[in-house]
């Protein structure tokens, strides 16, 4: 389903668009993108316009921007429970480890994972540092980055990505 909403996202940002380009942009075959075309203009998703095959221009109709919209409307909700249930398992991590007597150290790329994580420690009110921890102190490092594993080897060490699947 994911992919014939896709189209009507290429359909709403240019009308013009081809069957051709859209197969294209979407990684589906001219075939399926046919094949869809028609299935949404039976459904009233799609009015086309035009007279000949390349003057031809498709309009989303109301059915076809609500189909988008709602499209839309469930990644956000998915997105937002995606980034709430990680939260909830790196404070329940971060608690399990200070509960245990060790300080708390993230390192890794400056990306979406680094501010969710940094935004759940907060959340939870479990203090952290940037960094990876000088020896001989009682420290666990939370990483998410693969290419940070030899550096983390050695360390009591959390691979976030593998901890939150």
């Amino acid at each position: 389903m994911s992919e014939n909403l896709d189209i009507l996202e290429v359909v709403a940002k240019d009308p013009d668009v081809s069957q051709r380009q859209i197969a294209r942009e979407t990684g589906l075959s001219l075939g399926q993108v046919n094949l869809l075309m028609k299935k949404f203009v039976a459904k009233g998703l799609v009015k086309i316009e035009g007279q000949t095959a390349k003057s031809v221009q498709y309009h989303l109709t109301p059915q076809g921007l609500s189909a988008l919209a709602d499209k839309t409307l469930r990644y956000i909700r998915d997105s937002y429970a995606t980034v709430q249930k990680t939260t909830e398992q790196i404070i329940r991590l971060g608690l399990e480890y200070r509960q245990n007597g060790y300080d708390i150290y993230v390192v890794g790329n400056n990306d979406e994972i680094a501010r969710i994580t940094a935004l759940a420690l907060k959340e939870g009110k479990i203090p952290y540092k940037e960094g990876l921890p000088e020896p001989g102190g009682k420290a666990v490092v939370f990483y998410w980055d693969e290419s940070l594993v030899q550096e983390c080897s050695g360390l009591p060490a959390v691979n976030l990505m593998e901890a939150l699947s």
